[in-house]
């Protein structure tokens, strides 16, 4: 086994990386949003590579959580608490987290950019002035979203976890 000193050097190095970033649309559905949060939490412990990037407390920034895991209070009880891992380097911190609001779907649908239109953002203005438009769909929104490797190897770096900014290096 390798000695990794990062979280990163860990993630890029995993045996699984190639694979996951063949199957980015199935590993996107394998979160459930009308199956019970706690399942769908359950099955991320289960998959410890799988990066799940949600809505920070932070007004409009996001958050990349991994390595997560549920922790029974007691062995008698069913109650238990939620973590996962938050950050890239030679330390990570535990954030405790709650899967209810983590892993769910808007009530409403809301029109939504293609993905042509999406591809086409080149600035954080162009962001703000994409407007709802007669052609969009609608459709309800994932409040999460599981990242292959390409992806998030992109976003570990990253400072600015603005979404529009997080939006752009995805780009």
């Amino acid at each position: 086994m390798e000695n990794f000193k990062t979280w990163k050097e860990f993630l890029s190095g995993h045996p699984d990386k190639n694979a996951y970033d063949q199957q980015a649309e199935s590993i996107q559905s394998l979160v459930n949003p009308e199956e019970k949060s706690v399942n769908n939490f359950r099955l991320l412990s289960e998959n410890k590579t799988l990066v799940c990037m949600t809505k920070s407390l932070l007004k409009n920034h996001v958050q990349l959580t991994f390595f997560h895991s549920i922790r029974k209070l007691a062995i008698l009880s069913s109650e238990a608490e939620f973590f996962g891992l938050m950050g890239f380097n030679n330390r990570a911190s535990a954030a405790r987290l709650d899967p209810d609001i983590m892993i769910r779907q808007s009530r409403k649908e809301q029109k939504v950019p293609s993905f042509e239109e999406i591809m086409a953002l080149t600035d954080e203005k162009a962001i703000t002035d994409l407007a709802p438009h007669a052609t969009m769909i609608e459709e309800k929104l994932d409040s999460h979203a599981l990242l292959p490797p390409s992806i998030y190897l992109a976003l570990v770096d990253l400072e600015d976890m603005r979404a529009p900014s997080v939006l752009l290096t995805v780009i």
